[in-house]
Order: structure tokens, then sequence, then C-alpha cells
């Protein structure tokens, strides 16, 4: 999927992979869309739900239009543990897909 260029295409609950920085190519669910430029995003380990990364949306590349919700968990009631649950089941439905193919 392409980079995110406009605020539509993203929501809270939303996995995305990390474009650019350190970060790069790390998984993680975006908790709130600050304005139309930046997403807090966490992955429940090196970057806490309390303490939010905060991205710009170029940096940004939707892997997964299943909101976290969908997945279990409501926005309201994400914690850091099952930010890492939702994190682990999509990389085992990832790899299992890949080893299908």
């Amino acid at each position: 999927m392409p980079d995110i260029s406009d605020i539509s295409l993203v929501s809270p609950g939303f996995i995305v992979r990390v474009t650019r920085g350190k970060e790069a190519g790390r998984l993680f669910v975006v908790l709130a869309v600050t304005n139309s430029e930046y997403a807090l995003i966490a992955d429940g380990r090196r970057k806490r739900i309390a303490v939010a990364k905060k991205k710009k949306f170029k940096h940004l590349e939707v892997v997964s239009g299943t909101t976290a919700a969908a997945r279990g968990a409501s926005e309201l009631e994400l914690t850091d543990s099952k930010v890492r649950k939702i994190l682990s089941a999509y990389r085992c439905e990832a790899s299992t897909k890949a080893r299908k193919e």
C-alpha cells in the first residue's frame, strides 16, 4: 500500500508500518489522529501508550485496514498488553498467508 498522504485514509485502531526514521519497518497501532499531518502511534513495547510516538502521515503505510476494535479491543480500552497482542496476531496472520502463497 502507498504511504498515507490523506487523513481520511487512517483512523484510530489501524495497523501501520513506519517507512522513515529509526522505527522504519516496524508495526504500530494508530491511537489518535492529532491534526491533518500527525498521528499518535504505539507498539506496546518500545513506544507505550502513555508516551505514544507522534509521526507524520507521509512516514506511515497502512498494512491493515482492519481496526484494533474489530480485532477485539475498542480504542477506549486499549492497553499496552492489548496492543502487543493485536500486533502479534497480525504478524501471525501475515506469516501464515505468506507460507500459503
